[in-house]
């Protein structure tokens, strides 16, 4: 993979919960931070597929800030506007280090991680057709079992 290419969402997410769970023998404090830096490339890979999808430049000469574009995806996408948004900042907030913080907890990065992944499965939309574990076209990625339950109107244990 070239310097240019974009890591896909699903794969960021993917190592994302790897770090947290200490699979690489880090310091928690390093594999947490990391994580969480991980987990916001990922909604911010989704936050650019959207925006692209409508229509909306990338960039202008005021580039508009994540911020800004998250209070914009409110209005194109309201179902994912929350998660999204209280995924984003949570993250945000993780990744910076401050003397007067103390690190984020495994717990806090899992469910962070774990709103990133229902705005992952919202805006891929796998079909009816889809079976768990198959993978979802041009993502790498395998459709989660309750992401097809949800769009088959099941309900999951």
């Amino acid at each position: 993979m070239s310097d240019t290419e974009d890591v896909p969402a699903g794969r960021a997410l993917g190592l994302a919960r790897a770090l947290a769970a200490g699979r690489f023998g880090l310091g928690p404090g390093v594999a947490l931070r990391g994580s969480a830096f991980l987990g916001r490339y990922a909604l911010e890979q989704v936050l650019n597929q959207l925006w692209v999808r409508a229509d909306l430049p990338l960039r202008t000469d005021g580039r508009p800030t994540t911020r800004s574009r998250l209070l914009v995806l409110g209005e194109l996408h309201p179902e994912i506007a929350t998660p999204m948004n209280r995924a984003w900042q949570g993250l945000s907030r993780a990744c910076h280090l401050h003397a007067y913080e103390l690190t984020p907890t495994v717990g806090e990065i899992r469910y962070l991680l774990g709103l990133v992944e229902e705005v992952l499965v919202s805006t891929r939309m796998p079909s009816a057709h889809d079976k768990p574990g198959r993978e979802v076209p041009g993502t790498g990625e395998a459709v989660p079992r309750v992401a097809v339950a949800a769009r088959r109107g099941e309900r999951t244990a």
